[in-house]
């Protein structure tokens, strides 16, 4: 087994030209600083933020291989096919890694869009259908081409989903590196979440937590961390969310969580028994969404666990 000088680097930081050369004796290997990007199981690094021009090997890698192809007599079918499974799966894996940046997917949709209608990338050609019609599933009426910007945030989502719900090295290294100063729940429910001079992989995290609140909802428990009008619970519907000033007003009683809205000795083997509009003192123009409130607690069977 022999190390391929022609895959291999030597990345230094710190070195005299000397030492350099030392170094080049004994491994005959290209030589690069920490602040030029370099390749690490094919993934490209550097120290500083990355710039939409540094993914420029990306297009170019894509534009060869329809350079290749436009040689070739293809039907609209078959470059139908190759841009499915060739041309996009591509972007694919570097998207589950990292966060590819709007601009890029953009380009590499509009090279998609002149190969498959023109059968080049250069070739320039008015589309018989909208991209937006082509990116939908064959049941939707579309082609079956996946949407980049779609699909990149859903395999985002994929890595936000893990660092709620597993606990292994990585997860203990991203948490005690970005969230550390407060706990995970806090972090998740807070919507200005920190970006700046982050790595492009946490980048793509913090972007996919935009679809995984969506779907959050709390196991109701004792109510001692769910917030009145805030928090969805499971089995809720959208009218989990009171007003803003129904809320503040609740506040301002010092009625923050679900708990505190129990009707103590009133709940029965049939149903748990919540305070009214009257037991809060609520003004007329609260009571109706108020009643609202209460009817969901009750239609999606809300329990509290006081044991």
């Amino acid at each position: 087994m022999q190390i391929n000088s022609r895959k291999s680097q030597i990345i230094e930081e710190g070195l005299n030209r000397q030492e350099k050369a030392q170094i080049n004796s004994f491994f005959p290997y290209e030589m690069c600083n920490m602040e030029s990007p370099f390749k690490y199981l094919g993934f490209w690094l550097k120290p500083n933020a990355y710039r939409k021009e540094d993914w420029n090997w990306l297009i170019t890698k894509i534009e060869a291989k329809i350079t290749h192809w436009s040689f070739k007599w293809l039907s609209r079918a078959g470059r139908l096919t190759l841009i499915k499974s060739v041309l996009l799966a591509i972007p694919v894996y570097w998207a589950a890694l990292t966060w590819v940046p709007k601009g890029v997917l953009e380009k590499i949709r509009r090279i998609c869009s002149r190969f498959l209608w023109a059968g080049s990338k250069e070739n320039a050609v008015l589309p018989w259908v909208a991209w937006e019609k082509v990116a939908r599933p064959k049941d939707w009426g579309g082609w079956g081409i996946k949407s980049l910007p779609d699909f990149s945030l859903t395999l985002a989502a994929k890595s936000g989903w893990r660092l709620i719900k597993m606990e292994n090295l990585w997860m203990r290294v991203v948490k005690r590196k970005y969230i550390d100063l407060v706990p995970l729940e806090a972090w998740i429910m807070n919507p200005a979440k920190d970006k700046k001079n982050v790595s492009v992989i946490w980048k793509a995290t913090v972007e996919s937590f935009k679809v995984i609140e969506q779907g959050l909802a709390w196991k109701i428990g004792n109510g001692n961390n769910v917030k009145i009008g805030k928090d969805p619970w499971v089995g809720c519907n959208e009218n989990y969310a009171l007003p803003t000033g129904l809320v503040h007003h609740l506040e301002n009683k010092g009625i923050l969580f679900l708990s505190q809205v129990d009707k103590l000795g009133y709940s029965t083997i049939w149903g748990q028994a919540w305070k009214n509009e009257e037991d809060l003192e609520l003004e007329q123009r609260w009571r109706n969404e108020w009643r609202t409130y209460i009817h969901e607690l009750s239609r999606s069977n809300v329990r509290l666990n006081n044991s």
